[in-house]
């Protein structure tokens, strides 16, 4: 999480969300954001794929 920022940890991966922030103030203002819309990426690399192969009597790959 970046400092000062604020964390969803409630998303779906390539999906793409809109966020605006609001703030309420302790004097009765309000503040609100501007709305960005972020399509979520992992930063997880996938699995190492795994190849795995056979051979026959006559060896030969099946």
């Amino acid at each position: 999480m970046i400092p000062g920022g604020l964390e969803d940890p409630n998303v779906d991966c390539g999906t793409t969300y809109t966020y605006q922030v609001t703030a309420f103030q302790p004097g009765g203002g309000t503040s609100v954001s501007n709305t960005v819309s972020i399509t979520t990426q992992s930063a997880v690399a996938p699995a190492t794929p795994r190849l795995v192969a056979s051979f026959n009597l006559r060896n030969v790959v099946e």
